[in-house]
């Protein structure tokens, strides 16, 4: 694999994760890279299980006292206020096996499950809602000076892409079916998993196929306005991405 220096330098030199999934990266000079794993900017999950046995040295409860190497929601949240929490995993960029995993993640079966258990996405979702929260509540309160918003919607919307453009008419086909859930849960998920490949073998695609989760609050600034029904939607989704892989 022939990667140009940015690329390189794009890999992660650590991975702070914790048992729960949840975590950050940083770059050389040990400043924020990936302020999370699971968003749509940050550090794609698929990477995280082949990435994590290549490390070079691996350290629970690194101390960490520059702030531009801590993302906000760690404090604003208080995910992992006590640091042992998250083990910190160094990476040598220039190792072939290290960029592979993290440009070319390899898949054993035809379904490949990012997380170990149902409850640590329901955490990263929590998470990701509440930054949404805090988002639309910073702006409304410069807007229209009050203390806190009407908040409506917030359900979660799988979402199906692929590796290959040849594969978009497929995707987009499924995602026009809006699967929509108020909570997310294994048992959902593996229903959703049995319809997608049922459409992708009617479509006849094949490749390697991700599902995320992607949502959006409307929002509005009085009681008269929430009981008129006049919400505005939050113009960003949160979103914890690439939960499952696919591959036909």
């Amino acid at each position: 694999m022939k990667l140009t220096s940015d690329q390189i330098w794009d890999i992660p030199y650590i991975i702070f994760i914790n048992d729960k999934g949840q975590g950050w990266t940083l770059n050389r000079q040990y400043k924020l890279q990936h302020h999370n794993i699971g968003d749509w900017a940050g550090l794609n999950r698929t990477a995280l299980k082949g990435l994590l046995p290549l490390a070079k040295k691996v350290e629970q409860g690194y101390p960490i006292c520059d702030r531009e190497a801590t993302p906000s929601w760690v404090n604003r949240h208080r995910v992992g206020k006590q640091g042992h929490e998250y083990k910190a995993y160094w990476f040598d960029q220039l190792d072939n096996k290290v960029q592979q995993a993290y440009y070319a993640p390899h898949f054993d079966s035809e379904v490949t499950y990012h997380f170990s258990k149902a409850g640590n996405i329901v955490e990263e979702l929590k998470v990701r809602k509440a930054e949404q929260r805090a988002e639309i509540t910073e702006q409304y309160r410069k807007e229209f000076r009050i203390k806190k918003p009407f908040f409506c919607d917030g359900t979660i919307r799988f979402y199906l892409d692929s590796t290959s453009d040849k594969n978009d008419n497929a995707c987009g086909h499924w995602n026009d079916n809006w699967w929509t859930t108020e909570r997310f849960t294994k048992k959902e998920l593996d229903k959703v998993i049995e319809d997608i490949i049922k459409h992708l073998k009617q479509e006849n695609a094949t490749g390697v196929f991700h599902i995320s989760l992607e949502g959006q609050y409307t929002a509005c600034a009085s009681f008269e306005d929430a009981e008129d029904g006049r919400y505005e939607p939050w113009g960003d989704h949160f979103a914890v991405n690439h939960i499952v892989t696919i591959v036909l």
